[in-house]
């Protein structure tokens, strides 16, 4: 008897790292965590998602006073500690007054620590790279720690320097319990995009701190910039890039099968085609890989709609399930798991602009994505 794809998803959720209900029914709720006015912010823009030891929930956005992109900005995080049911009210971490632009918040957590990472925005063409670091879940966080130096002396001519979303721990050799991160670069903004040195890269945790892993070759065809890192069965790391050059609404991908040391020339992810956006990635476990994107087919970056869901059965080298998590304008987002299995996806909806004015955490399971049994949307998700 052939197996469907929904069957298929649910036996590689019965053996993931954390395991799942047998015969989960599809679930689905979401929750608005901001609003584009409120506090006196423009937009809440560019978030990161993370899931510490506990199953507390973090995010993160930027708090913009100004909408550029180098503008002033705060940093906000908040936590639930009931699968997203509730959130607390903003902390801010940076910001505050201080007129600087404090950028892409990116969780990641080895167990006993979480870090979160960040950039300063010195001027549109200059970017230092921070962190801190929380040892109760994210009720409290350290003081900060700069890591720019780790470029100090890079061939590319980058000068702007972050990260975005969330990191990941490497579950299997070579390099199994080693903490990744991946970060974007380029030089001027000015300059047009072939022109601007876009380039990629991964930190790793090591015995003396963070420390440069590896990356790709910059590729000025391509253009890549904002990137997601997952890790299949075998041990090989991918990034999943955003592209500012060629055909722009296509990701592009590479790949390491020595724990980030190395990595391959990039090749076109041409089974993924939205609008140009950053995305989500997620290892929900070895095989079963989920990917947050606008789907919308608008070139234009004022445009972006569709937040979609799509599911990926072998490590994440084919796309072939999704299903629209939202219709409408959408723009970022991120997505994370807990360990009883339910997936969060932070994302960024409605207005008329690239930031949206409204941001919100949907919840659900594999089985929501692919089918299992039918599913009637929420109201939200069948708003246009």
């Amino acid at each position: 008897m052939k197996s469907s794809p929904a069957l298929f998803c649910l036996l590689i959720a019965w053996s993931a790292l954390w395991s799942t209900p047998a015969a989960a029914a599809p679930e689905f709720s979401e929750t608005q965590v901001w609003d584009k006015r409120e506090n006196n912010y423009v937009s809440h823009f560019v978030f990161g998602i993370g899931v510490t030891a506990n199953d507390t929930i973090l995010i993160a956005c930027e708090g913009r006073v100004g909408g550029a992109d180098a503008g002033e900005k705060d940093l906000l995080v908040k936590r639930s500690t009931d699968h997203g049911a509730t959130w607390s009210a903003d902390a801010i971490v940076e910001g505050r007054s201080d007129d600087n632009s404090w950028s892409n918040p990116t969780f990641v957590t080895d167990g006993a620590t979480t870090y979160l990472f960040y950039s300063w925005s010195v001027s549109s063409d200059i970017g230092r790279v921070f962190y801190r670091t929380s040892t109760d879940h994210g009720a409290t966080w350290s003081e900060r720690t700069e890591i720019t130096h780790l470029w100090n002396d890079n061939p590319h001519g980058w000068t702007q320097h972050a990260t975005i979303g969330h990191g990941i721990v490497k579950q299997h050799e070579p390099g199994k319990g080693r903490v990744l991160v991946a970060f974007h670069h380029r030089g001027k903004v000015a300059q047009p995009a072939a022109k601007r040195g876009y380039g990629n890269d991964v930190i790793v945790l090591g015995p003396n701190g963070w420390q440069i892993s590896g990356g790709p070759s910059p590729e000025a065809t391509r253009g890549t910039n904002e990137a997601r890192l997952a890790e299949r069965a075998d041990g090989t790391l991918y990034l999943l890039a955003r592209q500012a050059t060629g055909d722009n609404q296509l990701r592009a991908r590479s790949e390491s099968t020595d724990g980030g040391k190395t990595w391959s020339a990039w090749i076109t992810q041409a089974d993924i085609r939205g609008t140009v956006c950053d995305s989500g990635l997620l290892r929900f476990n070895d095989d079963c890989h989920l990917y947050s994107f606008p789907s919308g087919t608008e070139k234009s970056a004022q445009r972006r709609r569709d937040m979609t869901i799509k599911a990926s059965l072998d490590g994440g080298k084919t796309w072939p399930h999704e299903r629209m998590l939202y219709r409408g304008q959408a723009t970022y987002s991120d997505l994370a798991r807990d360990s009883a299995g339910n997936v969060y996806c932070i994302y960024g909806r409605d207005g008329s602009d690239f930031m949206g004015e409204r941001v919100f955490v949907a919840r659900f399971n594999v089985e929501w994505v692919t089918g299992a049994t039918a599913l009637k949307p929420t109201e939200s998700s069948r708003k246009e």
